[in-house]
């Protein structure tokens, strides 16, 4: 358990830069075009991450999304998760204003103390 968690802590800029440059070239390693999450808050977003602990078992992700950034479905096939999310993002959009772009994360956080 505990190499798969400190080995996640290490990755922080992975996923933003390296996705981000598949959708821009227009290519992914299956032969397609771009990612299946292309358009993604996720590929779209400024990123950033804080190591949260002194010997390294933590990690913050801050997330800043576009602002005309809309809402990409996530859920397709499944049309009651779709509707769910999408009725949290608009509700999110209304609720909290300019400030629903941000979004955070965790890579890790070990010992849960």
């Amino acid at each position: 358990w505990k190499f798969g968690s400190e080995n996640f802590l290490g990755d922080g800029y992975h996923g933003t830069p390296t996705h981000r440059s598949v959708e821009l070239v227009g290519t992914n390693p299956g032969g397609g075009k771009g990612r299946a999450t292309a358009g993604s808050r996720e590929t779209n977003a400024a990123s950033t991450s804080f190591n949260v602990s002194h010997h390294g078992s933590g990690r913050l992700s801050l997330r800043i999304s576009p602002q005309d950034l809309p809402y990409i479905p996530t859920y397709p096939d499944n049309p009651a998760a779709e509707e769910y999310y999408r009725g949290v993002y608009t509700r999110r959009k209304e609720h909290m204003g300019e400030r629903w772009r941000l979004s955070s994360g965790n890579g890790n956080i070990f010992p849960n103390a």
